[in-house]
């Protein structure tokens, strides 16, 4: 009898006490983060926007958007994940 596997390679993100799991099919791009300006009235999470590949994506902050606080990560170590859609 012929065993059928199947995988999905997956990534672990650190988030301030948590990972976060997420396929690798998901992920574009990992960039530095810059600091971006938000307008006013804007939600917690929204941290602001960034220029990729000729696209102005808005970038989001997980921990905000789950009740945490958004926190500027120190000595240039932040990341921006870029994520593609999956359907």
């Amino acid at each position: 009898m012929k065993e059928n596997s199947q995988s999905l390679q997956c990534v672990l993100i650190p988030v301030h006490g948590r990972q976060l799991l997420l396929p690798n099919v998901s992920i574009a791009e990992v960039v530095d983060f810059e600091g971006t300006e938000t307008g006013a009235n804007t939600p917690d999470w929204l941290v602001g926007f960034v220029e990729w590949r000729g696209l102005k994506l808005p970038v989001i902050s997980y921990d905000a958007a789950n009740d945490g606080q958004f926190v500027v990560p120190g000595e240039n170590r932040g990341r921006i994940i870029v994520l593609n859609t999956i359907g």
